[in-house]
């Protein structure tokens, strides 16, 4: 009997088995799988292993920046807020995959959409999204939707701090945006809303009221976002565009007839098409 070729055999079946333990306990595997499942604190645990390990130190920093923002969302304690810049703040960008890069500038983003320091950090946060999007590290259609979404929130939200003819330069930079999304992915439900929005941003009711009804009649095609897309719709047309065109077509007499008139409107077409 080859005694020599046995013990070979048994000691490629150790280190076999000691590659795919250690791969099994992948901390920085380990960290992005639960970040994804939405188990923060699980999160940040495998991530701070994973910092200590020089080859997934870096992509860690990351994913622990992350995880404490998360956190922050739902907690609003300043220290995680203060820990995930803590961690970003050690991110080599360079040295980041395309995805990793984009998952850092999102952070980075999201860091000052979260912060309190008004229409400064919004528009700051929105460079960071915009940036993001051009990176276009990450495959995810759903992601990327993800990250228009904030983006279009953040300058909705500045918005709010400008004069008009300042509002009306951030909503047509969001309808153009919107409308190259849509090209992009033509049932991108985040597209479809902020057209209808910006364009009466910009003061243009027809196109907004339009767009807002044909949303509508597609987004029973778009799956589960669809409902979603229906609802943000509906609070839309229903609690802002009518009411303004409302005020439009009754300058001088009370708009509450005309309103209630639009209204019903909208709501005979919506449920044509439910």
């Amino acid at each position: 009997m080859n005694r020599t070729f046995f013990k070979a055999a048994a000691l490629s079946l150790v280190l076999f088995s000691a590659v795919a333990e250690a791969q099994a306990v992948d901390p920085l595997m380990q960290a992005r799988r639960a970040y994804n499942d939405k188990q923060f604190d699980a999160a940040i645990a495998s991530a701070e292993q994973a910092r200590k390990l020089p080859a997934q130190a870096n992509p860690a920093a990351v994913v622990l920046g992350r995880a404490y923002l998360e956190r922050f969302q739902s907690n609003r304690n300043p220290a995680d807020l203060a820990a995930a810049r803590t961690a970003f703040s050690g991110v080599k960008s360079e040295e980041l995959t395309p995805s990793d890069r984009t998952d850092f500038l999102v952070g980075l983003g999201v860091s000052l959409y979260v912060d309190d320091c008004t229409g400064v950090c919004l528009s700051a946060a929105a460079e960071f999204f915009d940036l993001a999007l051009i990176a276009g590290g990450s495959p995810d259609a759903a992601a990327r939707e993800t990250v228009f979404e904030w983006w279009a929130t953040s300058l909705d939200h500045q918005a709010q701090f400008e004069p008009d003819d300042g509002r009306v330069q951030i909503y047509r930079r969001i309808l153009d945006r919107a409308e190259a999304e849509r090209m992009r992915d033509i049932n991108s439900a985040s597209a479809t809303y902020w057209i209808a929005a910006a364009s009466r941003g910009v003061g243009d009711f027809s196109r907004a009221w339009g767009a807002a009804v044909a949303g509508w009649v597609r987004a029973r095609y778009f799956g589960p976002r669809g409902e979603a897309l229906r609802n943000d719709l509906h609070q839309f047309v229903y609690d802002v565009l009518l009411p303004e065109r409302a005020k439009q077509l009754a300058p001088d007499t009370d708009p509450r007839p005309q309103l209630e008139l639009l209204r019903k409107q909208w709501t005979d077409l919506t449920e044509k098409y439910r």
